[in-house]
């Protein structure tokens, strides 16, 4: 549980746990109660599951992602266990994609960059604006048409990657401690 419980996917375990969970004071079933509420999970209530009585068989899902609406229990005949039978959204959304615009920095020549810059006027003090905030617009202004000169910005789309298992969706990536 404790793995599958940072997934970002739904989860849904299901099987027969030989607790009797309809019994609310048997230790047993207070304790799974306890572990499935630790890790953020959800035990569904269900009808009596096996064929002398008693419910040894249950559904537990992620308590946000992909909640059954009810478990339902039929007994088929082909065992003492009855069978469970939930049903969930199987939609998906589309991937999201990103437009970036980007430079090719592999493709820079530096003696290129450097003649460029030797004749722009950032390489000619007595050019200079007098206010410092008019001199850091020159430096922006100045550099990017050298860069889109030799490297011009150019549009990337890319579908992000799914996030690794480990990470928990409910904590902020800015909570996120190294």
């Amino acid at each position: 549980m404790e793995q599958v419980a940072t997934y970002q996917v739904p989860v849904h375990i299901a099987g027969d746990f030989n607790i009797r969970l309809d019994r609310p004071d048997d230790a047993h079933a207070v304790q799974l109660r306890q572990l499935v509420d630790c890790y953020g999970l959800l035990l569904h209530d269900s009808d009596t599951t096996h064929q002398l009585g008693g419910t040894l068989d249950a559904v537990i899902t992620r308590d946000d992602v992909g909640r059954p609406q009810s478990v339902t229990v039929a007994d088929v005949g082909l065992s003492d266990h009855h069978l469970l039978q939930w049903s969930v959204s199987a939609a998906r959304s589309p991937p999201p994609v990103e437009v970036l615009q980007t430079r090719q920095w592999c493709k820079l020549n530096v003696d290129d960059l450097r003649a460029a810059l030797s004749t722009s006027s950032l390489c000619r003090p007595d050019e200079w604006p007098a206010d410092v905030d008019d001199v850091a617009a020159l430096y922006d202004r100045q550099l990017t048409a050298v860069l889109d000169q030799l490297i011009p910005l150019r549009e990337v789309t890319r579908r992000p990657r799914p996030s690794d298992p480990w990470f928990d969706a409910r904590m902020p990536r800015s909570q996120v401690s190294d």
